[in-house]
């Protein structure tokens, strides 16, 4: 009986070694699983960084492109203001030379009307003068002893215009 307690003793003594290598086994199995798990970790966090400095820098990329295309429309918008401001200027300069051209017309349109007027006149008033030569010229042929009397009227006529007579020496 001494024998069949060892025996006992030693057959739990084997199943303890057996639960305490299936234990170990199994320990040994959850320190690999947790080695993996900690190398997928830092692994994770690696990428985890790597990708938080893309983000940053993507992220800053971003930011630089948009203050340059602030920059531009900056530039641009005084570009659009001064192009805007020139062809203001250009418009007023182009009424005040259209109104400068429709004044200088309508000057040109009075000179035309007075000179057109002051034509007409002077031609009318060297018809009667023609006329009125015509008139003395007959009187003179028809009275030509009275050729001094004449002359001095013609050349008082004609004194008044400035005109002189070939014929007499007056």
């Amino acid at each position: 009986s001494a024998v069949q307690k060892m025996k006992s003793e030693l057959q739990t003594e084997r199943e303890k070694f057996q639960e305490l290598v299936a234990e170990a086994r199994q320990r040994e199995s959850s320190e690999k699983e947790l080695e993996r798990v900690r190398d997928n970790l830092a692994t994770a966090e690696r990428e985890k960084e790597e990708l938080k400095e893309q983000v940053q820098q993507a992220v800053a990329e971003r930011e630089e492109a948009v203050e340059e295309v602030r920059k531009e429309i900056e530039i641009l918008q005084t570009d659009v203001q001064s192009a805007q401001q020139e062809k203001k200027e250009l418009e007023d300069r182009l009424t005040a030379q259209q109104q400068a051209i429709q004044d200088k017309q309508s000057e040109m349109k009075l000179s035309e009307k007075k000179g057109s007027s002051l034509m007409k006149d002077l031609k009318r008033q060297l018809q009667q003068e023609k006329r009125r030569c015509e008139k003395l010229q007959e009187q003179l042929t028809e009275t030509r002893g009275t050729k001094c009397v004449l002359c001095v009227l013609v050349y008082c006529l004609l004194y008044k215009y400035h005109l002189y007579c070939s014929d007499c020496s007056v």
